[in-house]
């Protein structure tokens, strides 16, 4: 009887381990996705701007950074909060009920991207929250896929850095 006990005990602890790495799993990808996608929708919508403004010719480079970071606290902060619980919550659902259909997964995602149009009424957001949206599901999902396989991630959190700087030396 005693056996049995400590084998529970120790298969509880083993199970416990497993649901902390899983926790663990999930929120890297969360944070990645969320990251990348934020820097990429930030560096797009910084760009714009730029490219748009032609009364001004210097300092265009300072410019697209400082537009840069405000648009990353600003975009930042709806995916964070807002498109990481509408994720988990379509994740949870998707274990449940669609398990082996990530395609559906995105697509949902994308149609929950365009409230943030709806609430300001500008459809400009609207498309923008939907394309930010299923990047951020189509960065989610590689990641699901490929974060078991041990691929380093690294390289996938450079990139969009090294465009920023790339683009600030070039303006």
């Amino acid at each position: 009887m005693r056996q049995v006990k400590e084998t529970c005990k120790q298969g509880n602890l083993i199970g416990e381990e497993d649901m902390e790495t899983k926790i663990k799993n999930i929120m890297l990808r969360k944070f990645i996705a969320t990251f990348v996608t934020t820097t990429v929708f930030s560096l797009l919508l910084s760009l714009l701007y730029i490219i748009q403004d032609t009364n001004t010719i210097y300092n265009q480079g300072n410019r697209f950074v400082s537009w840069f970071f405000i648009y990353f606290v600003y975009v930042g902060a709806i995916i964070l909060i807002y498109g990481n619980l509408v994720a988990a919550g379509i994740e949870f659902l998707q274990r449940k009920w669609f398990r082996n259909q990530h395609w559906l997964y995105i697509l949902i995602l994308g149609a929950f991207g365009l409230v943030n149009g709806v609430f300001f009424q500008d459809i400009l957001l609207a498309y923008c929250g939907m394309a930010a949206a299923i990047h951020y599901g189509i960065i989610d999902r590689w990641m699901y896929k490929n974060i078991w396989k041990n691929k380093r991630m690294k390289l996938f959190l450079v990139i969009p850095i090294a465009f920023l700087i790339a683009i600030w030396g070039f303006l």
